[in-house]
């Protein structure tokens, strides 16, 4: 019986899942019931997740992975998330390490995972610190001319001041400094979205005052990122400014071909100054000069180095043009010549058409009298003129056809005798040969004139060089290759208006040729230069300039001026094309129309 029993607490001690063991006894004994042995239960322990930092503690879900099992649970309203009866061992026997990971809130730095093991029986507590994410917003501005912090000829890159705008509410106002760097600031959590953008307030000496809004971004590559919409991508950014430069130029007047240079005095020599910083001329047979290049703001020389005449003037403003005049080398004050008309009837001669030519023979003026006197105007005092007669007076013939006067004596005084019945009267111009005859018959003049014309094709090739051209009809020749519904460019060289009225100058127009030889100026060949306000055939800040005035209703914009300043293409004029043409001058869009 002992050894019975030892032997069932043997097992027992074992671990034995269920032993029935049955005990004999003497005769008359009782039996006992079987005696059963339960499995040991797994050892768990509970986990808290504590939540800090964060401005909601609640809603949060923290994540427990472990054992190859997944837990999750939401933080209550004091940031806590449980996990309770957490398996302690695996089924090895080994401790479980568990992973705590936490969904990061939005606005927040993504906290660094945790891992902890748990007791049996025993609860532990683990904390999630969370840190607000901060976005850096730095601003510089550069010169648009160099595209870096060096300044265009004597501007001063720092000075100037712009206000950040945050939802059209001031953000903050900053000033440039010596390094070109605006401001540099900070935002928490979301303070990105909305609307950003800045205004310049104050330009550096030198430079245009914008006044426009501009959207705060920058570009990655060649992606703009707009500060309120893709920001979240990047914890700093760096955004460029592009300070416009004054510039100007100088308009010379001196004797023709002289030859003129001007470069930025603080350079210290032409040879020293940048290219950008310095021009030459030659001036024109006119007398006059002007640069085609813009000229940053500052102080220049401007040499004649035909004459040795030097000067000092200044670019000051935008869009100047900045006179200069060398004393020495100016044309002859000019001034206006009288020329009377008499008749032998006592009548005053009418119409009439007449040269006047300088001493080489060229002709500087042509004009027909009016009342019987012409005033010929710009013509240098003490010098000699000739007036040649193209046509006389109807019904009148002069004493001789070409007359001598200089400026500053008497008054030249030009009579006619009146004819009767039939007169032919030839006269010769100083460019081509002209023949005119009248015929004075019951009141009724005649007028045929040989008119020289040229035309050109399309392409530039000329097809007719002379030709009948009858005025009241408008008909010319017509070439070989003429071909309906073409335009082609006709230049008249002389333009009869009427036989008692002017002879225009050259004229150029493009035409429409019908079968018949008559034409019609043609108006489809315009083409839209989307930005050239002014129309020279460049896009610049003088475009920009005149749009603000056309658009204030100072200034008056013809037809083609008015396509080309549309830089948004929506068919009306506004403050947006001016940003759009703002946006294009520094880069922020790099064709027009702009879109939106």
């Amino acid at each position: 019986m002992k050894k019975s029993i030892i032997c069932a607490a043997a097992i027992l001690a074992a671990g034995a899942i269920s032993c029935n063991m049955a005990f004999s006894y003497a005769s008359g004994s009782t039996a006992f019931p079987p005696i059963t042995a339960l499995a040991a239960e797994a050892a768990t322990g509970n986990l808290i997740v504590n939540i800090s930092g964060v401005k909601t503690l609640s809603g949060v879900t923290i994540t427990v992975t472990g054992n190859g099992n997944t837990y999750t649970a939401v933080t209550d309203a004091k940031g806590q998330a449980i996990f309770s009866k957490l398996p302690v061992n695996d089924a090895a026997g080994n401790a479980i390490t568990y992973t705590i990971q936490e969904t990061i809130p939005d606005g927040y730095m993504a906290a660094s995972a945790m891992t902890t093991t748990i007791s049996a029986g025993a609860t532990v507590i683990a904390s999630i610190p969370n840190t607000e994410k901060t976005y850096t917003i730095a601003i510089d501005c550069k010169d648009y001319k160099t595209d870096s912090i060096t300044p265009s000829g004597d501007a001063v890159l720092n000075g100037g001041s712009y206000t950040v705008y945050h939802d059209d509410v001031a953000y903050g106002t900053y000033s440039i400094g010596a390094d070109g760097k605006l401001c540099e600031f900070t935002l928490h959590g979301k303070e990105y979205e909305g609307k950003w953008e800045v205004q310049m307030d104050t330009a550096p000496v030198g430079y245009y005052l914008t006044g426009e809004k501009q959207e705060l971004g920058y570009y990655d590559g060649d992606t703009w990122i707009a500060l309120n919409s893709s920001f979240p991508k990047y914890t700093h950014a760096t955004m460029h400014l592009s300070l416009i430069p004054i510039s100007g130029r100088f308009a010379v007047t001196a004797n023709a071909d002289d030859q003129i240079r001007i470069w930025l005095k603080s350079s210290g020599s032409y040879d020293k100054c940048k290219s950008s910083e310095r021009a030459t001329l030659t001036v024109t047979e006119s007398g006059k000069a002007v640069q085609t290049d813009l000229l940053p703001f500052g102080t220049y020389v401007v040499e004649n180095l035909t004459t040795g005449e030097t000067t000092t003037q200044k670019i000051t403003s935008y869009g100047a043009i900045v006179p200069v005049e060398f004393q020495n080398s100016i044309a002859p004050p000019i001034t206006a010549y009288k020329i009377t008309f008499t008749a032998d009837n006592g009548k005053v001669p009418t119409g009439g058409v007449y040269n006047v030519l300088d001493e080489n023979g060229n002709q500087v003026y042509r004009f027909s009298p009016t009342n019987g006197e012409a005033v010929i105007p710009n013509l240098e005092n003490g010098k000699t003129y000739m007036i040649q007669e193209i046509m006389s007076p109807d019904g009148y013939t002069a004493e001789k056809e070409t007359y001598t006067f200089t400026v500053g004596d008497k008054n030249l005084v030009i009579s006619y005798r009146s004819i009767s019945g039939t007169t032919t009267v030839s006269t010769t111009g100083t460019s081509t040969t002209t023949t005119t005859t009248t015929t004075t018959t019951s009141n009724t003049v005649t007028t045929e004139r040989s008119v020289t014309y040229e035309l050109y094709d399309s392409s530039g090739t000329i097809l007719l060089t002379s030709g009948k051209y009858d005025e009241s009809t408008k008909k010319i020749e017509l070439p070989a290759s003429w071909t309906p519904n073409r335009y082609y460019l006709l230049v008249l060289k002389e333009r009869i208006v009427k036989p008692d009225e002017m002879i225009s100058a050259a004229i150029k127009d493009y035409v429409l040729l019908h079968s018949d030889g008559t034409w019609e100026s043609y108006q489809g060949i315009s083409a839209v230069l989307y930005g050239d306000v002014n129309l020279d055939g460049n896009v610049d800040i003088s475009d920009a300039v005149l749009l603000n005035k056309a658009i204030a209703g100072t200034v008056t914009l013809n037809d083609q001026a008015r396509q080309n300043a549309d830089c948004n293409a929506n068919g009306e004029l506004g403050a947006d094309d001016t940003i759009a043409l703002l946006h294009f001058l520094v880069h922020l869009v790099n064709t027009l129309p702009a879109e939106n």
